[in-house]
This record gives structure tokens, sequence and C-alpha cells, in this order.
């Protein structure tokens, strides 16, 4: 599985970067022992308290749910970028960074 990285369409701004400090863009972003957690979540709740934004402004129906899938190297949390992505369908997601959304998609199969 493979995905591409671009900046959200639906988040032209940038907005407040969250609590937890963030490293910078040029950590490593490789991981020799990865592992996940996978939480199913109510989309408005957990939108709105984690971030401040509805539903709506990501174009998701209220009451959807969605999977929100964290990465730890080695027991930490992983700084990489997608090492927290909201993913409100198989195909496509959102991982936030420094305040920047990007939409997570996945990458047409080599031809």
């Amino acid at each position: 599985m493979r995905f591409v990285v671009v900046p959200s369409p639906n988040w032209p701004w940038v907005l407040a970067p969250q609590a937890y400090p963030v490293p910078p863009v040029a950590t490593a972003d490789t991981c020799a022992k990865p592992s996940y957690i996978v939480h199913l979540v109510y989309a408005e709740r957990y939108l709105y308290r984690q971030y401040g934004v509805h539903t709506r402004d990501l174009g998701l129906y209220r009451h959807q749910d969605v999977r929100v899938t964290e990465v730890f190297c080695e027991g930490r949390k992983w700084p990489g970028l997608g090492a927290h992505v909201i993913w409100v369908d198989p195909e496509r997601g959102y991982a936030v960074r420094d305040g920047m959304w990007f939409e997570l998609r996945r990458a047409a199969p080599p031809s």
C-alpha cells in the first residue's frame, strides 16, 4: 500500500498548532519496528475537540465515524508526517503537521 501526500484543498489556511510538542520536519522518516493503534471515533466530536473544526469543513457527514491511526516507533510516538492520520475512507485520510492539514490519497499503481 502506497499513499501520496498533497496539501489539502479543503484547508488552504494554517490552523493553530496542537498542545503537544512537534519535532522539526527534518526527523527520520523510517522506523525499523513500527506499531500501530487504530481507533474508530465519532468524527464530529473528535474533530471539534482535537482541532476545533467540524465535519462539514472536511466534506464529511455530521454523523460519520472515522478511523484514527497512530504510529509508534519502538514504543514512542513517531514524529513523522503521517504518524497521526484521520482516515475518512479506505482511500483518503488527513494528516496534520505543525497546524497544516495534508490530504493523503492512495497512489495509482505503477504502470
